[in-house]
């Protein structure tokens, strides 16, 4: 197995793990007072699951799949993020 399969797997694996911290606290804020951070964490749990998918798509070599779908769809939801957190006054 080349060493670039192997580095996607594991980035799969770490993007998985770092979408959890947002989840977990996306879960904990659905009934607070504070919509704007329920909505950022859920907004970063996105963009961290669809980079992950675009790893696993990477891992499994459809190159195609990863790099003209799941890469420009994180970057999406990676900029939507960006604005909405600056706009937030988070």
């Amino acid at each position: 197995m080349p060493m670039e399969n192997i580095l996607h797997l594991l980035n799969f694996f770490l993007m998985l793990i770092t979408a959890s911290a947002p989840s977990y606290l996306a879960i904990k804020l659905r009934t607070s007072q504070f919509p704007r951070l329920l909505h950022l964490s859920i907004g970063l749990a996105v963009f961290a699951f669809a980079h992950s998918l675009y790893h696993l798509a990477d891992y499994l070599e459809l190159s195609n799949l990863a790099d003209s779908f799941f890469l420009p769809l994180s970057v999406i939801f990676l900029v939507i993020w960006g604005i909405y957190y600056a706009r937030s006054g988070a």
